[in-house]
Protein backbone atom coordinates (compact mmCIF):
# COMPACT_ATOMS: atom_id res chain seq x y z
CA UNK A 1 0.00 0.00 0.00
CA UNK A 2 2.76 1.97 1.11
CA UNK A 3 4.74 1.21 -2.44
CA UNK A 4 1.36 2.56 -4.27
CA UNK A 5 1.12 5.75 -2.68
CA UNK A 6 4.85 6.50 -3.52
CA UNK A 7 4.39 5.71 -7.00
CA UNK A 8 1.06 7.82 -7.39
CA UNK A 9 3.04 11.01 -5.80
CA UNK A 10 5.89 10.37 -8.36
CA UNK A 11 3.92 10.13 -11.54
CA UNK A 12 2.06 13.47 -9.76
CA UNK A 13 5.47 15.00 -9.44
CA UNK A 14 6.31 14.37 -13.34
CA UNK A 15 2.87 15.42 -15.00
CA UNK A 16 3.08 18.53 -13.42
CA UNK A 17 7.04 19.32 -14.16
CA UNK A 18 7.09 18.10 -18.01
CA UNK A 19 4.72 21.38 -19.45
CA UNK A 20 7.02 23.21 -17.43
CA UNK A 21 10.44 22.27 -18.59
CA UNK A 22 8.88 22.49 -22.62
CA UNK A 23 7.52 25.52 -22.05
CA UNK A 24 11.13 27.24 -21.04
CA UNK A 25 12.62 24.93 -23.99
CA UNK A 26 10.50 26.86 -26.25
CA UNK A 27 11.26 30.36 -24.88
CA UNK A 28 14.78 29.86 -25.03
CA UNK A 29 14.38 28.50 -28.94
CA UNK A 30 13.09 32.06 -29.64
CA UNK A 31 15.69 33.80 -27.78
CA UNK A 32 18.51 32.29 -29.85
CA UNK A 33 16.92 33.16 -33.01
CA UNK A 34 16.22 36.97 -32.20
CA UNK A 35 20.33 37.03 -31.59
CA UNK A 36 21.78 35.46 -34.26
CA UNK A 37 25.69 33.96 -33.42
CA UNK A 38 28.67 36.01 -34.83
CA UNK A 39 28.89 33.65 -37.92
CA UNK A 40 25.72 34.64 -38.64
CA UNK A 41 25.73 38.12 -38.60
CA UNK A 42 26.75 39.95 -41.75
CA UNK A 43 29.88 42.48 -42.11
CA UNK A 44 30.40 46.17 -42.65
CA UNK A 45 29.10 46.65 -46.49
CA UNK A 46 27.19 43.58 -46.29
CA UNK A 47 30.16 41.52 -46.75
CA UNK A 48 29.84 37.95 -45.72
CA UNK A 49 30.15 36.89 -41.96
CA UNK A 50 33.60 36.15 -40.83
CA UNK A 51 33.37 32.78 -40.98
CA UNK A 52 32.15 32.73 -44.31
CA UNK A 53 28.88 32.62 -45.80
CA UNK A 54 26.48 29.96 -44.33
CA UNK A 55 25.38 26.92 -46.02
CA UNK A 56 22.53 28.29 -48.69
CA UNK A 57 19.30 26.40 -48.69
CA UNK A 58 17.32 25.38 -52.40
CA UNK A 59 15.73 28.14 -51.91
CA UNK A 60 18.36 30.71 -51.46
CA UNK A 61 20.36 29.64 -54.23
CA UNK A 62 17.47 29.69 -56.01
CA UNK A 63 16.63 32.99 -55.67
CA UNK A 64 20.46 33.80 -56.05
CA UNK A 65 20.11 32.39 -59.27
CA UNK A 66 16.99 34.35 -60.39
CA UNK A 67 19.00 37.79 -59.24
CA UNK A 68 22.51 36.63 -58.92
CA UNK A 69 23.54 40.92 -59.12
CA UNK A 70 21.93 41.14 -55.64
CA UNK A 71 25.44 40.30 -54.35
CA UNK A 72 27.45 43.33 -55.48
CA UNK A 73 30.71 41.92 -54.64
CA UNK A 74 30.02 38.48 -56.62
CA UNK A 75 32.97 37.89 -58.53
CA UNK A 76 32.31 35.04 -61.04
CA UNK A 77 28.66 36.12 -61.92
CA UNK A 78 26.46 33.36 -63.46
CA UNK A 79 26.44 32.87 -67.43
CA UNK A 80 23.27 34.34 -68.97
CA UNK A 81 20.52 32.64 -69.98
CA UNK A 82 19.16 32.69 -73.32
CA UNK A 83 16.63 35.16 -72.39
CA UNK A 84 19.13 37.79 -70.42
CA UNK A 85 21.06 36.89 -73.33
CA UNK A 86 18.52 38.12 -76.15
CA UNK A 87 17.70 41.07 -73.35
CA UNK A 88 21.23 42.27 -73.18
CA UNK A 89 21.64 41.50 -77.22
CA UNK A 90 18.78 44.26 -77.66
CA UNK A 91 19.92 47.01 -75.75
CA UNK A 92 23.64 46.07 -75.37
CA UNK A 93 24.10 49.73 -74.03
CA UNK A 94 22.60 49.45 -70.63
CA UNK A 95 25.96 48.40 -69.67
CA UNK A 96 27.88 51.49 -70.16
CA UNK A 97 31.45 49.54 -69.40
CA UNK A 98 30.96 47.27 -72.29
CA UNK A 99 34.35 47.45 -73.56
CA UNK A 100 33.43 45.78 -76.91
CA UNK A 101 30.18 47.69 -78.28
CA UNK A 102 28.35 45.71 -81.00
CA UNK A 103 29.17 46.35 -84.53
CA UNK A 104 26.25 48.87 -86.32
CA UNK A 105 23.97 47.24 -87.67
CA UNK A 106 23.07 48.05 -92.08
CA UNK A 107 20.35 50.26 -90.09
CA UNK A 108 22.01 52.13 -87.61
CA UNK A 109 25.06 52.95 -90.05
CA UNK A 110 22.59 54.35 -92.34
CA UNK A 111 21.20 56.34 -89.53
CA UNK A 112 24.62 57.21 -88.65
CA UNK A 113 25.37 58.48 -92.13
CA UNK A 114 22.46 60.54 -92.38
CA UNK A 115 23.56 62.50 -89.43
CA UNK A 116 27.03 61.73 -88.58
CA UNK A 117 26.95 64.85 -86.32
CA UNK A 118 25.34 62.63 -83.10
CA UNK A 119 28.22 61.69 -82.70
CA UNK A 120 29.93 64.94 -81.08
CA UNK A 121 33.62 63.03 -81.04
CA UNK A 122 33.38 62.70 -84.97
CA UNK A 123 37.13 63.38 -85.50
CA UNK A 124 35.91 64.24 -89.40
CA UNK A 125 32.90 65.88 -89.76
CA UNK A 126 31.12 66.82 -93.47
CA UNK A 127 31.67 70.11 -95.22
CA UNK A 128 29.13 72.26 -94.57
CA UNK A 129 26.77 72.41 -97.54
CA UNK A 130 25.83 75.88 -97.70
CA UNK A 131 27.51 78.88 -98.26
CA UNK A 132 29.30 80.37 -94.69
CA UNK A 133 27.28 84.08 -94.47
CA UNK A 134 30.64 85.51 -92.94
CA UNK A 135 33.04 84.21 -95.88
CA UNK A 136 30.71 84.35 -99.06
CA UNK A 137 32.50 83.16 -102.20
CA UNK A 138 33.62 85.43 -104.88
CA UNK A 139 31.26 86.47 -107.27
CA UNK A 140 32.09 85.59 -110.99
CA UNK A 141 33.20 88.37 -113.24
CA UNK A 142 29.69 89.44 -115.01
CA UNK A 143 31.87 92.35 -116.63
CA UNK A 144 30.85 91.92 -120.92
CA UNK A 145 33.51 91.22 -122.89
CA UNK A 146 33.17 93.58 -125.79
CA UNK A 147 35.27 96.07 -127.68
CA UNK A 148 34.07 98.96 -125.32
CA UNK A 149 34.60 96.96 -122.15
CA UNK A 150 38.59 95.82 -123.30
CA UNK A 151 38.87 99.16 -123.91
CA UNK A 152 38.51 100.30 -120.53
CA UNK A 153 40.20 97.27 -119.16
CA UNK A 154 43.28 97.03 -117.00
CA UNK A 155 45.71 95.12 -118.62
CA UNK A 156 46.10 92.82 -115.36
CA UNK A 157 42.44 92.55 -115.87
CA UNK A 158 43.10 91.49 -119.65
CA UNK A 159 45.62 88.88 -118.70
CA UNK A 160 42.97 87.32 -116.47
CA UNK A 161 40.75 87.07 -119.03
CA UNK A 162 43.11 84.97 -121.14
CA UNK A 163 43.89 84.40 -125.10
CA UNK A 164 41.13 82.49 -126.00
CA UNK A 165 38.10 85.00 -124.74
CA UNK A 166 40.41 87.84 -126.20
CA UNK A 167 40.45 85.81 -129.43
CA UNK A 168 36.63 84.97 -129.40
CA UNK A 169 36.00 88.86 -129.30
CA UNK A 170 38.67 90.10 -131.80
CA UNK A 171 37.85 87.89 -134.47
CA UNK A 172 34.15 89.56 -134.25
CA UNK A 173 35.59 93.11 -134.54
CA UNK A 174 34.90 95.47 -137.29
CA UNK A 175 37.61 97.55 -138.61
CA UNK A 176 36.63 100.57 -137.00
CA UNK A 177 36.30 98.70 -134.01
CA UNK A 178 40.17 98.61 -134.23
CA UNK A 179 40.24 101.72 -134.95
CA UNK A 180 38.57 102.70 -131.61
CA UNK A 181 40.66 100.72 -129.45
CA UNK A 182 43.60 102.27 -129.83
CA UNK A 183 47.15 100.81 -130.09
CA UNK A 184 47.97 100.69 -126.41
CA UNK A 185 45.02 98.60 -126.16
CA UNK A 186 45.50 96.35 -129.30
CA UNK A 187 48.79 95.70 -128.56
CA UNK A 188 48.08 94.49 -124.61
CA UNK A 189 45.43 92.34 -126.28
CA UNK A 190 48.10 90.78 -128.63
CA UNK A 191 50.51 90.58 -126.22
CA UNK A 192 47.97 88.22 -124.19
CA UNK A 193 47.30 86.16 -127.41
CA UNK A 194 49.29 83.31 -128.14
CA UNK A 195 50.38 81.54 -131.65
CA UNK A 196 47.31 79.37 -131.44
CA UNK A 197 45.24 82.66 -130.99
CA UNK A 198 46.76 84.55 -133.89
CA UNK A 199 46.46 81.26 -136.00
CA UNK A 200 42.39 81.15 -135.38
CA UNK A 201 42.17 85.33 -135.42
CA UNK A 202 43.25 84.74 -139.30
CA UNK A 203 45.27 87.15 -141.16
CA UNK A 204 42.40 89.88 -142.31
CA UNK A 205 41.76 90.28 -138.60
CA UNK A 206 45.75 90.27 -137.66
CA UNK A 207 46.11 93.11 -140.60
CA UNK A 208 43.35 95.21 -139.21
CA UNK A 209 45.15 95.22 -135.46
CA UNK A 210 48.57 95.89 -137.05
CA UNK A 211 47.32 98.69 -139.12
CA UNK A 212 46.15 100.19 -135.95
CA UNK A 213 49.40 99.96 -134.22
CA UNK A 214 52.45 102.18 -133.99
CA UNK A 215 56.29 101.58 -133.52
CA UNK A 216 56.11 102.26 -129.88
CA UNK A 217 53.45 99.05 -129.78
CA UNK A 218 55.33 96.89 -131.86
CA UNK A 219 58.28 97.47 -129.50
CA UNK A 220 56.03 96.48 -126.54
CA UNK A 221 54.92 93.62 -127.95
CA UNK A 222 58.13 92.34 -128.69
CA UNK A 223 59.42 90.23 -131.67
CA UNK A 224 58.22 87.19 -130.67
CA UNK A 225 54.82 88.09 -130.77
CA UNK A 226 55.36 90.14 -133.75
CA UNK A 227 56.78 86.91 -135.43
CA UNK A 228 53.37 84.84 -134.61
CA UNK A 229 50.99 87.68 -135.86
CA UNK A 230 53.19 87.66 -139.15
CA UNK A 231 53.56 84.04 -139.58
CA UNK A 232 49.64 84.53 -139.48
CA UNK A 233 49.39 87.32 -142.30
CA UNK A 234 49.37 86.58 -146.03
CA UNK A 235 50.54 88.72 -149.23
CA UNK A 236 47.22 90.51 -149.29
CA UNK A 237 47.46 91.10 -145.73
CA UNK A 238 50.85 93.04 -145.59
CA UNK A 239 49.95 94.95 -148.53
CA UNK A 240 47.44 96.24 -146.02
CA UNK A 241 49.07 96.67 -143.56
CA UNK A 242 51.28 98.85 -145.58
CA UNK A 243 55.50 99.42 -145.78
CA UNK A 244 55.58 101.78 -142.79
CA UNK A 245 53.55 99.40 -140.64
CA UNK A 246 55.69 96.81 -141.79
CA UNK A 247 59.01 98.53 -141.31
CA UNK A 248 57.84 99.12 -137.75
CA UNK A 249 56.96 95.38 -136.93
CA UNK A 250 60.43 94.48 -138.63
CA UNK A 251 62.72 97.40 -136.76
CA UNK A 252 61.21 95.20 -133.93
CA UNK A 253 62.42 91.59 -135.07
CA UNK A 254 65.62 89.71 -134.23
CA UNK A 255 67.07 87.52 -136.71
CA UNK A 256 65.22 83.99 -134.31
CA UNK A 257 61.97 86.02 -135.25
CA UNK A 258 63.02 86.06 -139.11
CA UNK A 259 63.78 82.81 -138.64
CA UNK A 260 60.69 81.38 -137.10
CA UNK A 261 58.38 83.76 -139.82
CA UNK A 262 60.30 81.93 -142.78
CA UNK A 263 61.26 83.18 -146.23
CA UNK A 264 57.60 83.09 -148.11
CA UNK A 265 56.55 84.96 -145.43
CA UNK A 266 59.70 87.73 -145.40
CA UNK A 267 59.53 87.90 -149.31
CA UNK A 268 55.76 89.13 -148.81
CA UNK A 269 56.48 91.32 -146.08
CA UNK A 270 59.44 93.03 -148.10
CA UNK A 271 57.43 92.89 -151.51
CA UNK A 272 55.36 95.52 -149.63
CA UNK A 273 57.70 97.53 -148.17
CA UNK A 274 59.66 101.20 -150.18
CA UNK A 275 62.81 102.00 -150.00
CA UNK A 276 62.41 104.57 -147.60
CA UNK A 277 60.84 101.71 -145.72
CA UNK A 278 64.11 99.44 -146.34
CA UNK A 279 66.08 102.65 -144.71
CA UNK A 280 64.69 103.10 -141.65
CA UNK A 281 64.88 99.29 -140.82
CA UNK A 282 68.75 99.83 -140.84
CA UNK A 283 71.15 97.36 -142.43
CA UNK A 284 71.17 94.62 -139.27
CA UNK A 285 67.66 94.18 -139.60
CA UNK A 286 67.40 93.60 -143.18
CA UNK A 287 70.41 91.31 -143.51
CA UNK A 288 68.89 89.36 -140.66
CA UNK A 289 65.83 89.15 -143.12
CA UNK A 290 67.44 88.39 -145.68
CA UNK A 291 69.82 85.30 -144.08
CA UNK A 292 66.36 83.63 -143.81
CA UNK A 293 65.61 84.09 -147.28
CA UNK A 294 66.19 81.58 -150.40
CA UNK A 295 66.53 82.18 -154.10
CA UNK A 296 63.06 81.59 -154.79
CA UNK A 297 61.90 84.50 -152.18
CA UNK A 298 64.47 87.26 -153.28
CA UNK A 299 62.52 85.75 -157.08
CA UNK A 300 59.38 86.41 -155.83
CA UNK A 301 60.57 89.79 -154.33
CA UNK A 302 61.80 90.85 -157.25
CA UNK A 303 65.00 93.02 -158.64
CA UNK A 304 63.65 96.38 -158.02
CA UNK A 305 63.05 95.12 -154.06
CA UNK A 306 66.21 93.68 -154.16
CA UNK A 307 67.82 97.04 -155.08
CA UNK A 308 65.45 99.19 -152.53
CA UNK A 309 66.79 96.65 -149.94
CA UNK A 310 70.30 96.14 -150.89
Amino acid sequence: MRIITYVTVAMLILALTLPVTAFANHKDGHTQSDNPTPAETPGPNNNPPPGGNPAQTPDTQANTHQNPNNNQNNPNPPPPTPDTQANANQNPNNNQNNPNPPPPTPDTQANANQNPNNNQNNPNPPPPTSPDPNNPLPKADQTPLTPESVKEMANDKMAEMGGDKLTDMAKNMESSEFKDMGGNKLADMAKNMEGDNFKEMGGQKLAEMAKNMEGDNFKDMGGNKLAEMAKNMEGDNFKEMGGQKLADMAKNMEGDNFKEMGGQKLAAMAKNMEGDNFKEMGGQKLAAMAKNMEGDNFKEMGGQKLAAMA
